[in-house]
């Protein structure tokens, strides 16, 4: 049986899991700062629906060559409920995504 990218481990392996971990970086943090009475019952029931939209995606999206570019909004939406919210670490998860993608961008120039 053939599961994607995960199947032998390799770089890109890894790379997935540097990207799945800084997804649930920020949606912990969003969903911690989801108390806060600035966020908009909208933008909660929006990014409830992603969360579940997650949850439903098939097996071959998530160990496919993707990159996990179909699941932006949910890194967007997170991030707008982090600013409206408040929060003063931005600047972690800031470092925490462009480390991913500064990882990812230079394993796709050398090995694609």
């Amino acid at each position: 049986m053939n599961v994607g990218l995960l199947s032998p481990p390799a770089g890109t392996a890894f790379i997935w899991f540097l990207e799945v971990g800084v997804l649930t970086t920020f949606v912990m943090a969003a969903l911690a700062a989801m108390r806060s009475a600035q966020v908009r019952s909208y933008e909660r029931i929006a990014f409830a629906a992603f969360l579940v939209e997650l949850g439903v995606l098939s097996a071959g999206f998530w160990t496919g060559h993707a990159d996990l570019r179909s699941i932006d909004e949910v890194y967007l939406l997170a991030v707008l409920i982090l600013l409206r919210a408040g929060r003063s670490r931005l600047r972690v998860l800031a470092l925490c995504a462009g480390a991913a993608g500064v990882v990812a961008a230079i394993h796709q120039m050398l090995f694609f």
